[in-house]
């Protein structure tokens, strides 16, 4: 890590988990900031989290680093395969939960185009290839609270109690954050990679979003984590 910056650790003390470095320099002209990009961003995850709902705002984490490149070799938690990538640009195009959302309707033969482009992969900026629609105005759904409910364990049949959600120890900033209608984009696009020991879900996707306006500040302070798997 750089000189003076701490390991980032969920609320509990657990050390998040390393898993991409970006110089901020190589998305200069991908979308509009009002100020010069500096420095390079650091994501960081829980790799056992979810990511559904508001109470795992601690579970990841994106820090921006203007001055030196963090060295991830001081990782408290273990090492995972790496590799050095190189930005390329190219055209993508929203998927069709995204454009119908707009009020846009498709027909059949967009998917067919998204397909030609190519679906999948890392991306940084650009479009998110979602695997199911997710909406990208608010996040209001990750503020609901739900009760404790009796259920069963599907394989044994024994009664257990389903465990719901609730916003105890979520801070208002984050509440305020998911619940404001805004305009987000997709920041990082991780795949499941089986050459870096990436998995997410069933053959799933990893999303680092981020709102326009605090992208255009650099507030990468402000961002939230979805996921989404087959």
């Amino acid at each position: 890590m750089a000189p003076g910056t701490a390991w980032p650790t969920t609320r509990n003390g657990k050390e998040l988990t390393f898993l991409v470095q970006v110089a901020l320099a190589d998305a200069e002209g991908l979308a509009p900031a009002t100020t010069a990009l500096r420095g390079h961003l650091a994501f960081f995850v829980d790799l056992e989290a979810s990511f559904s709902h508001a109470s795992d705002f601690d579970r990841f984490c994106v820090l921006h680093v203007t001055g030196e490149m963090l060295d991830h070799a001081s990782s408290p938690v273990p090492e995972r395969p790496s590799m050095a990538a190189r930005i390329e640009h190219a055209l993508t195009v929203p998927t069709a939960g995204v454009v119908e959302e707009l009020g846009i309707p498709v027909d059949g033969d967009y998917e067919a185009v998204r397909e030609a482009l190519g679906v999948g992969g890392h991306r940084l900026l650009g479009n998110g290839d979602f695997i199911h629609n997710m909406p990208l105005r608010s996040f209001k759904e990750q503020v609901k609270v739900s009760p404790d409910r009796p259920g069963a364990n599907p394989f044994t049949g024994e009664k257990i109690v389903i465990r719901g959600r609730n916003l105890e120890g979520v801070p208002a900033t984050v509440i305020d954050l998911l619940r404001k209608p805004a305009t987000w984009l997709p920041l990082l696009q991780l795949d499941t990679d089986p050459a870096v020991d990436m998995q997410w879900g069933d053959m799933g996707r990893l999303w680092f979003l981020v709102r326009e306006d605090d992208w255009k500040k650099q507030r990468f302070d402000r961002v939230w984590v979805r996921s989404d798997y087959y």
